[in-house]
């Protein structure tokens, strides 16, 4: 359960999906990215920065000890900056490879001390990526484009 080899090879394809979804979103028109849709009530942009704040704040900050820059909720950031942003988030979890999958991280949640396996904080952070990336997918097909199969068994 703690080897980091199945940590580094569950991240490639975490890595190889996020890679697809950002050739479709290059080959969408720019204004698009920016485009608000019901019942989202985020952009494109904006999905894709809160799932790097996501990854800040438990890899980041909780884990790592780190004070990453967030990204503000409502900025609508251009593809290149969100790859940027993408690339510190990969340098994060290459830090993260150091630990076992079962070390127990402790955090502060609702005002409530808890803990958590660095497993349990993996596992959460990535699925919380696929699925804004599933919304982010819906959002652009209603705004009139077919989506690219981005999915990890393409």
């Amino acid at each position: 359960m703690g080897s980091v080899k199945a940590y580094l090879a569950q991240y490639e394809h975490v890595l190889s999906s996020r890679e697809a979804l950002f050739a479709y979103c290059e080959s969408l028109p720019s204004g698009d990215l920016h485009q608000k849709q019901e019942p989202f009530g985020a952009t494109i942009s904006q999905l894709l920065g809160h799932t790097v704040n996501c990854y800040y704040y438990w890899i980041g900050e909780t884990v790592l000890n780190k004070s990453p820059n967030f990204i503000e909720k409502d900025a609508q950031l251009p593809l290149q900056a969100l790859s940027e942003h993408y690339d510190m988030v990969n340098g994060f979890m290459n830090e993260l490879w150091e630990f076992p999958a079962t070390r127990e991280i402790s955090f502060q949640l609702r005002n409530q001390k808890r803990s958590a396996s660095l497993l349990k904080l993996f596992t959460h952070v990535t699925t919380h990526e696929f699925h804004h990336k599933g919304q982010i997918l819906t959002l652009s097909r209603a705004l009139g484009h077919t989506p690219a199969d981005t999915d990890v068994m393409r």
